[in-house]
């Protein structure tokens, strides 16, 4: 059965969860039993502050949904930095350290509690953040970039987006192309095909409906799929576009969607860096894609072995 439409929306979702908890509860229960109190008392008001509402808490965890990426960060940058006061207090073996990862997607809530993709994306980037430390997902970030308050600079040039910042473009035309081929392909496919439908690259699932978007086939084939990626990106941040939780992640047009089409406006789009363009300088050095790839190769590798061995788990990201 189907979930009421209704009941699923856009949302920012926050998971938090105390580091090392179970050592601590090891080491002594009763001290354990209050760091979680006192998270609470502290995380709680803050999320309530910036508008966000505590789905649920479990144990030493909890996640919460926000309306707005930017209220999501704000409220976990201020649960940090009260968090880092609070420890100044604290014994170096038994402080109370989190770890907040943050993702913007489609949910859908049922009895009170709230599933799909921004819930089960903030919880792996709550597990991969550093320890009083914030993650955040792509989707997050560049709303963050679209807020007039946030300054990309405060990382101190230390991110890739600040060493080479990513020009900004008029891309109404492409966003137009997007929602259209979306469609005349009847809301059927996911990023990974409508991106490869874009500049008409085919596989076995769209070769089985290719008379049916033959016209869109191929649309876009001036750009790259990896543009193609991006824009999908941006216009789903944007609303204009959605995943259906039901169909594993099915790209459907939204309401906001079908009113740009009827009434196009203009939408800056950042480009992704092609890193596929350095080459070799004229002394030799090496500046670019060859070295990196042998080297991402042999890490990956390297991590799967590991991941074996039963010292981390492994998962790769599509």
């Amino acid at each position: 059965m189907k979930n009421n439409p209704s009941n699923r929306k856009l949302a920012a979702i926050m998971f938090a969860d105390i580091v090392s908890y179970s050592r601590l509860m090891g080491t002594n229960e009763e001290e354990a039993l209050k760091l979680v109190t006192d998270f609470d008392n502290i995380s709680i008001p803050i999320v309530e502050k910036y508008h966000g509402e505590v789905i649920k808490k479990n144990g030493d965890q909890i996640f919460c949904e926000f309306s707005s990426a930017k209220n999501a960060v704000d409220a976990s940058i201020e649960i940090q930095n009260e968090l880092a006061t609070y420890n100044d207090s604290r014994p170096k073996d038994f402080k109370l350290e989190i770890r907040i990862g943050i993702h913007i997607g489609d949910v859908v809530k049922k009895e009170n509690d709230v599933f799909g993709d921004g819930v089960n994306v903030a919880s792996r980037l709550e597990s991969i953040a550093p320890t009083g430390g914030v993650c955040v997902s792509k989707n997050v970030y560049d709303e963050l970039l679209n807020q007039e308050e946030f300054d990309a600079q405060k990382c101190d040039n230390m991110c890739d987006n600040c060493k080479d910042p990513k020009e900004k473009t008029e891309g109404m035309k492409y966003v137009k192309l997007l929602l259209e081929g979306v469609l005349a392909c009847r809301e059927r496919f996911k990023p990974k095909e409508m991106a490869r439908i874009m500049v008409g690259d085919s596989n076995s699932l769209i070769n089985q409906h290719m008379s049916q978007i033959e016209d869109v086939f191929g649309s876009g084939k001036e750009k790259s799929a990896g543009f193609w990626h991006s824009i999908i990106r941006q216009v789903y941040v944007k609303q204009l576009l959605t995943k259906e939780i039901e169909s594993y992640g099915v790209l459907k047009i939204t309401e906001a969607g079908k009113e740009y089409l009827k009434q196009p406006y203009s939408f800056e789009i950042t480009e992704d860096h092609n890193y596929d363009s350095l080459k070799t300088n004229s002394d030799g050095e090496q500046k670019g894609e060859a070295l990196d790839t042998v080297l991402f190769n042999i890490l990956k590798d390297l991590r799967k072995k590991i991941a074996k061995s039963g010292w981390i788990k492994y998962h790769e990201f599509l």
